[in-house]
């Protein structure tokens, strides 16, 4: 029993041994070398979001949504009020309504409290002075700038005043170019390392780098490249490109 288990085992290192060498065979017929480039510029914000927070507690869960609702529609108003045409657009999410822990309030300890919040999101020009004549009349008209842990949500925006470049337009095209040719760049000296040149482009697609957190903006906000600054909006690419590898 011993000898036929060390047969097979001998057998499968053989096995393996020859997969391995005509894969690392293959993989010399057709070597590529994978980079990534990147490249940025500074644009002048085209746009601005303000977030708010609405909340309320109660015990009844009907009256908590009214609540919630009447309460809402007070700091939209005053915020439609305030920005007039500059406004573009007030999108309101409903967040939570769900229990608050309520162990830290001695009072209310042996009652289950309700909490319910909204996020409302400003889209306006980009105007700081505006925004900030805005941001006061909302607070005055109730609203929040930070949710508290009882409110947290996953899609919260954690900052009251942002501005962004929703329309990129030629300068995002143009530092695709330049981006590739920082790939290229890169690819060339690699090469050289090797002994070897750079051939055909074999992939291409800008899935690294800023990518993730540009998703989550656009979600956020409705534009990818944002910032706190609107005269200096960093607009940044990048781009994953993998060259063939040819003899010199």
């Amino acid at each position: 029993m011993k000898k036929l288990f060390c047969s097979l085992i001998a057998g499968l290192m053989f096995t393996s041994a020859s997969l391995m060498a005509q894969f690392g065979s293959n993989s010399g017929n057709s070597e590529t070398i994978f980079v990534t480039g990147k490249a940025r510029a500074e644009k002048k914000a085209d746009v601005a979001y303000l977030c708010f927070y609405v909340k309320s507690d109660g015990v009844m869960l009907k009256d908590l949504y009214a609540q919630l609702q009447n309460y809402t529609g007070t700091v939209v108003k005053a915020i439609k009020a305030k920005g007039g045409e500059k406004v573009k657009s007030v999108q309101v999410e409903l967040l939570k309504i769900g229990e608050v822990d309520n162990r830290m309030m001695s009072s209310r300890a042996d009652k289950t409290i309700l909490q319910a919040c909204n996020q409302v999101l400003v889209t306006m020009e980009p105007s700081l002075p505006m925004a900030n004549e805005i941001v006061d009349a909302a607070i005055g008209a109730g609203a929040i700038l930070n949710m508290t842990p009882n409110y947290y949500a996953g899609n919260n925006v954690n900052s009251s005043i942002v501005f962004g470049v929703e329309k990129p337009g030629e300068t995002e095209n143009e530092l695709l170019k330049k981006a590739f040719e920082d790939a290229k760049s890169s690819a060339e000296k690699l090469a050289a390392v090797s002994g070897k040149k750079l051939g055909e482009v074999s992939f291409m697609g800008n899935y690294g780098g800023y990518i993730g957190s540009q998703f989550s903006n656009l979600k956020k906000y409705g534009a990818k490249y944002i910032g706190a600054d609107p005269e200096n909006i960093n607009v940044e690419v990048s781009i994953n490109v993998s060259f063939k590898l040819v003899n010199k």
